[in-house]
């Protein structure tokens, strides 16, 4: 699995950290327990099973505005729920969005729900959420709060060697 994901600036991510320690005081699965060498709060651009080159980005411009809205909710398996901030999203963000597609056109196994006109852009809080322990979750965050910041930076994640590069 590889991926391009933006970072976030400094006090977004810390705000993003917040939401991660407030899940953990509570008790509540959430990112801040996975130690992989990527974890970070971040939004992925693009997933796919092989064929994302590492080299800079062509035609990307950052920094790019962010605004973190309501908490969302993916899948209702038997692993539990992810729970994400919404990433509100806006031309530019768009826009870079589909030129990193451009970009890596040849790469296999794209993940359909990172493909321009299908993707919802967010940032991850918690994977595994029992359902029992949902409102709990919800209860923790402020859901009404909306975090401002920008991506200032673009990264390629490659999960078969575990290499990071930067790419903008």
């Amino acid at each position: 699995m590889t991926s391009i994901e933006l970072l976030l600036d400094e006090e977004l991510e810390h705000a993003v950290l917040g939401e991660w320690w407030r899940l953990e005081d509570a008790g509540i699965p959430n990112q801040s327990r996975h130690t992989g060498v990527s974890n970070r709060p971040h939004v992925t651009l693009l997933w796919a099973d092989a064929g994302v080159a590492s080299a800079k980005l062509e035609d990307v411009t950052l920094p790019v505005a962010l605004r973190l809205g309501a908490p969302i909710l993916f899948g209702a398996g038997r692993k539990g729920v992810i729970l994400a901030r919404l990433v509100v999203p806006n031309r530019e963000l768009l826009e870079l969005h589909r030129a990193v597609h451009a970009q890596h056109s040849e790469a296999t196994g794209i993940a359909p729900k990172t493909l321009p006109g299908a993707w919802t852009p967010h940032v991850t809080l918690s994977r595994g959420i029992p359902m029992d322990q949902l409102v709990a979750a919800l209860e923790t965050l402020d859901t009404r709060a909306v975090l401002m910041g920008e991506a200032i930076a673009a990264r390629h994640w490659d999960a078969s060697t575990a290499a990071i590069t930067a790419v903008a």
